[in-house]
């Protein structure tokens, strides 16, 4: 395989391959074209209203070096086939009942529930290779949280891991939207002391000395109405709106999870209800990033524990398939329009090399200067920041 790069498409390929050069509506393979109907000529007016609302310089981002990440946790593992890896070829037993719709990218398809983000795929590095060997949600969480698969102790987060670094500041590195309950409990802080987990909303609405500028951070009617409309009337909008501004605030880490996405019965209905507020709170998320002059210094990161099974099940639904899951990047220098690794022509693996969640934290940790696979972060107990190669696409 090789890594393609242009002003367009960034994908690898594999051998014989030839790149995208234009953009054409396909519904099954390069040679099928489908009619524009009425239903995704709205769809696809709405993905342009994030980008008017939040009109920012449109400028890729240049920066290698971020001062704070966002990381939009979906709890329970996103199908990638319904989201941001569909197989419109497959038979409909493995492609579902959901279409695929063209993106600011030229030959990239992503989900039809995605019209905003779809707008804004020029933005977005998207990573379709994400593979581990754990199926259990406990197991799968603690492997792409705190990048350590197996351990005699609780390992800290990666969030917690920051606040440690952080430590010398008096102000809370480490923030959870909407709390710590979810990611089968691995936000916490582990094996690290108690003062290095998450911060929540409590926290900061809790009257505690030197969390008066977050309580106002998380007060959004002091956002413009106009702004929180563009986020959504819903708590992930809601709270990808906070996140934005307690890293205004000086947050170094805000995970805000989004639950729901366990999908093992009617996946096509779930994803009616759920995608489409996803859709709209991110692309808000990364659009007003942009707008308000931050897009460089903040890293945004999309990702769950796992991904879904190829074949639909007996109750219309997909179960656990960790071999084969997907993660977008934006900001801090990402190359928007890339597209990193590929799976298999039924989504069900990666085919060619695969991106481990230890690569996964070795990014997110080189963007925000803290640590390499030959910078490792020591901390109390004699542990360490756990070894791997960040996705030299996104670098």
């Amino acid at each position: 395989m090789q890594l393609c790069c242009s002003a367009g498409l960034r994908m690898r390929l594999r051998p014989g391959l030839a790149q995208f050069r234009g953009l054409s509506r396909h519904s099954g393979s390069e040679n099928s074209v489908a009619v524009m109907t009425r239903r995704h000529f709205l769809m696809d007016s709405a993905a342009g209203l994030t980008s008017l609302a939040f009109a920012g310089n449109g400028k890729q981002s240049q920066s290698n070096s971020a001062k704070a990440v966002i990381v939009l946790w979906m709890d329970g593992g996103p199908s990638q086939l319904e989201t941001f890896d569909p197989k419109p070829a497959a038979p409909a037993s493995i492609r579902g009942a959901l279409g695929t719709r063209p993106t600011s990218v030229p030959g990239l398809y992503i989900g039809e529930l995605l019209p905003r983000m779809a707008g804004i795929m020029h933005r977005v590095a998207l990573v379709r290779s994400i593979s581990h060997d754990e199926t259990s949600h406990d197991r799968a969480c603690r492997a792409i949280l705190t990048a350590r698969v197996r351990s005699s102790d609780v390992p800290p987060s990666l969030g917690s891991l920051l606040a440690y670094q952080a430590k010398e500041n008096l102000t809370p590195a480490y923030f959870a939207l909407p709390g710590r309950s979810s990611a089968c409990g691995y936000l916490g802080s582990g094996c690290l002391p108690p003062r290095y987990g998450p911060a929540t909303r409590a926290d900061a609405f809790d009257h505690r000395p030197g969390f008066e500028v977050f309580s106002k951070a998380l007060t959004l009617e002091r956002e413009p109405l106009r702004v929180r409309e563009v986020y959504g009337n819903h708590g992930f909008g809601r709270d990808c709106l906070a996140a934005r501004r307690l890293v205004e605030q000086g947050v170094r880490f805000v995970l805000v999870s989004y639950g729901g996405w366990d999908h093992h019965a009617e996946i096509g209905d779930a994803c009616r209800r759920i995608v489409p507020i996803l859709d709209q709170g991110m692309s808000a998320l990364i659009s007003d990033l942009d707008r308000k002059g931050l897009i460089d210094e903040t890293l945004v990161v999309w990702m769950g524990e796992f991904g879904r099974t190829p074949k639909i099940n007996a109750l219309g639904g997909r179960d656990h398939q960790p071999q084969a899951g997907c993660a977008l990047f934006a900001g801090a220098g990402v190359p928007g329009g890339c597209v990193v690794g590929e799976t298999d022509r039924i989504g069900g693996e990666p085919a060619g090399w695969a991106t481990r969640p230890s690569s996964i934290a070795a990014t997110i940790f080189a963007k925000l200067g803290v640590c390499s696979s030959t910078n490792v972060l020591q901390f109390e107990n004699a542990h360490d920041i756990p070894r791997g190669e960040p996705i030299r696409e996104l670098m």
